[in-house]
């Protein structure tokens, strides 16, 4: 699982690169531990929304 979401990464890396090479500019001023951060808490927060929403289907 951790391979696919690497190679999607990846792959979404170098899309945005041919798309537009000003936006990797843009994001190479974050260090690598603010854009980790950053995709732990989106991923936090969108598995306690799906634990909600299956909590409130079951009950």
């Amino acid at each position: 699982m951790s391979l696919r979401l690497f190679l999607m990464a990846v792959l979404a890396i170098v899309l945005m690169a041919i798309i537009n090479q000003d936006l990797l500019g843009f994001m190479g001023k974050f260090s690598i531990g603010a854009i980790a951060v950053t995709f732990t808490v989106i991923l936090g927060f969108f598995s306690i929304l799906k634990l909600t929403i299956d909590y409130f289907r079951i009950n």
